[in-house]
Order: structure tokens, then C-alpha cells, then sequence
């Protein structure tokens, strides 16, 4: 799916370093601008992937959720929330 408000942000950064280095430093107050922005009391991170140095964001578990032999966890095996957001949805751009 889609998500022009998210991709505007992303060449936003790739067009305007100044705005790339807002984004990066303070990312709430970047989106604020755009009248985005995370929920009331979420702190944002926003890191930036280079051919070196890349970063993986592991989602939230489910509430009540416990890992443990029988989950597969021992295994490798990675649990899949019921209800994920969609990419951009959780800092209010999706």
C-alpha cells in the first residue's frame, strides 16, 4: 500500500539537507510542519541507513505476549502480532 505522506518525507530528506538534518536531529518537530507527527507522549527516532551501517526495527510484541520454548523462540522462529501498523501509521502518516 501506498503512503504519499511518507514518501514526500523521505524525498523531503533526499532533496533538502536542511530539512534531512531537522528530520534527523528533531523528527517531531520536522513532521509537526507538515501537521504530522506521533502520538501524544511517543518519543521518534529517525535513523538514517547508509551502505555501511543499516538498522532493523523489531515490532512491538502483542500485549500479554511471552516468548518461550513452546513460541518457537528456541528455534528462530519470529511470531507475527495479530494487528501490526502499516509502515508510516505510527508516527500518524498512514
Amino acid at each position: 500500500m501506498e503512503h504519499p505522506a511518507l514518501f514526500k518525507v523521505v524525498a523531503g530528506a533526499r532533496s533538502d539537507a536542511a530539512y534531512k538534518a531537522k528530520l534527523l536531529s528533531d523528527p517531531a518537530a520536522a513532521l509537526a510542519k507538515m501537521g504530522r507527527g506521533p502520538p501524544e507522549g511517543a518519543e521518534l527516532e529517525v535513523r538514517e541507513n547508509t551502505a555501511r551501517k543499516m538498522h532493523q526495527i523489531l515490532p512491538a510484541a502483542p500485549p500479554n505476549h511471552e516468548l518461550g520454548e513452546s513460541a518457537g523462540a528456541a528455534s528462530g522462529t519470529f511470531l507475527r502480532a495479530e494487528r501490526r501498523p502499516r509502515m508510516g501509521q505510527a508516527i500518524g502518516l498512514g
